[in-house]
């Protein structure tokens, strides 16, 4: 009997057709059905046509975000309910009323483009609750806390946000989420990691960026405010100053640190105070006679022989003693009027 049917399920049943063209449901086997690939109630679930009664497999794949809510059709197309989509699938009633249906598979949701959950982290629309991609590129530095909003707008809490996110609860409290993804930050325009380092801001933990640019001469040395007799050797050109906790002078790597830029398009050497801390660019001349000793800076300092006709003087960073360097460049001297003769002060 053409466009026949009648209710069979197939999972213990198989369909007959009589002499006549009539259909039954004998329960002796299963019948026909279809394979799926994967786990059922994860992978796929379970459906038919309802029409035919065709088996179909409804798939799941997995998502990088889920939807956290299901929305009805017709008359209850703009009606949504919870439903988490990573455990649960969304349904519709013969209303078109949506279900958050628990016994078959997991939801929608999207895919991400990123390399990990330090790329982004998921949110979703907050009315439908569509599965969205937030996305947390690297930046070069991180805010260092999280501000509430509300009542708590001015409530800070710390947060390296490197490794974090800043979130909050019901209340507009600061959370720092360690589950999902890095948070915020800035990026500093640089060639070179030597180009910049990471500062915040105390109150608000924001980051900044503080360039260290390149220069001709770099000062030596780091002084602490405690004492203007404590100091250590720091040389600007890979490092800079810094102090402790404790407000002591330390040494950082990675970074430059103080220095003048010199006219590089003629000759010139590095020359400094009495503290190292201030360098300066000296051009040589062609003096008349020229020094033949270089003297260390503070209160144990020597004198070094040293012919400034083909060297300059430099010093050692640590223990003030004097250098003497030789090369192309020429140091210190005098001009003389008429006739002369160079001689060395004893």
């Amino acid at each position: 009997v053409p466009d026949t049917s009648l209710e069979c399920n197939k999972a213990d049943h198989r369909c007959e057709i009589s002499e006549q063209g009539v259909p039954t449901c004998v329960n002796t086997t299963r019948g026909s059905g279809i394979d799926c690939e994967g786990n059922e109630h994860v992978d796929f679930f379970c459906s038919n046509n309802q029409t035919s009664g065709a088996a179909l497999c409804i798939s799941t794949p997995p998502s990088d975000c889920y939807s956290t809510k299901c929305a009805g059709n017709d008359k209850f197309n703009e009606t949504y309910i919870s439903c988490d989509q990573s455990q649960y699938t969304c349904l519709v009633n013969d209303t078109g009323y949506p279900e958050c249906n628990t016994t078959e598979s997991r939801g929608s949701g999207v895919n991400c483009t990123g390399v990990d959950h330090s790329d982004f982290y998921c949110s979703s629309d907050e009315t439908t609750g569509k599965a969205l991609c937030k996305m947390t590129p690297p930046v070069d530095c991180y805010d260092k806390r999280c501000s509430g909003s509300g009542a708590y707008n001015e409530t800070y809490i710390p947060c390296d946000q490197s490794k974090n996110l800043c979130s909050m609860n019901g209340t507009g409290y600061p959370i720092c989420d360690s589950t999902k993804s890095r948070g915020d930050g800035l990026n500093c325009t640089h060639s070179d990691s030597l180009d910049y380092f990471c500062t915040n801001n105390q109150t608000t933990g924001a980051a900044s960026c503080s360039f260290t640019p390149p220069h001709s001469c770099y000062s030596l040395r780091c002084y602490g405010p405690i004492s203007a007799s404590f100091y250590i050797a720091c040389d600007g050109l890979s490092h800079r100053c810094a102090l402790d906790k404790d407000s002591f002078p330390i040494c950082v790597p990675g970074n430059r640190g103080l220095g003048v830029d010199c006219n590089s398009t003629v000759p010139f050497y590095c020359s400094y105070d009495s503290t190292l801390t201030k360098p300066s660019c000296t051009y040589p001349e062609k003096y008349d006679c020229f020094n033949t000793k270089c003297a260390g800076v503070g209160v144990n300092s020597t004198y070094v022989h040293c012919p400034q006709d083909k060297g300059y003087c430099s010093f050692n960073a640590t223990s003030g003693q004097p250098i003497c360097v030789t090369s192309n460049s020429t140091g210190a001297g005098t001009f003389c009027d008429g006739k002369y003769t160079c001689r060395d002060d004893p």
